[in-house]
C-alpha cells in the first residue's frame, strides 16, 4: 500500500511539477524568440516593431517559474503568497506578450498591404 502510495505521489505531484516547471521555461523561451523575430523584422524593414516588449514581457512567466521550483524544491508546494505573486505576474505577461503580438502583427499586415 505505501509503495503504491508513493508511486501515484510521483506520478501525480513530482512529475506534474517538474513538467510545469519545464514548460513555463519553454513558454518564456517561445516568447523571447518570438521578440528576437520581431527584431529582426525591424531591422529588414525598418518599421518599428515593438520587438522590447515581446523580449521583456515574458519576465513575469519566468519569474513565476522561479517561484514555482522554489516552493516545490523547499515545500513541494506553493504557499498562498506564493501562488497570487506568481499567477499575478504571469497575468501581466499575458496581458502585455497579447499586446506586444498584437503591434507586431499590425506591422506585418502592414508591410503585407503594402506589397500588393
Amino acid at each position: 500500500m505505501i509503495e503504491e502510495y508513493q508511486f501515484l505521489f510521483l506520478i501525480y505531484v513530482t512529475l506534474s511539477n517538474i513538467i510545469s516547471v519545464i514548460a513555463g521555461l519553454l513558454l518564456w523561451t517561445a516568447f523571447v524568440f518570438f521578440g528576437i523575430l520581431s527584431r529582426r523584422y525591424e531591422q529588414i524593414f525598418r518599421t518599428s516593431t515593438n520587438w522590447q516588449l515581446l523580449v521583456l514581457a515574458p519576465t513575469g512567466i519566468l519569474v513565476f517559474v522561479v517561484i514555482q521550483a522554489y516552493a516545490y524544491a523547499t515545500a513541494g508546494t506553493m504557499t498562498e503568497p506564493q501562488s497570487w505573486a506568481g499567477h499575478f505576474l504571469v497575468i501581466i505577461s499575458a496581458i502585455l506578450c497579447l499586446y506586444g503580438a498584437l503591434k507586431f502583427r499590425a506591422v506585418t499586415m502592414g508591410l503585407r498591404e503594402g506589397r500588393k
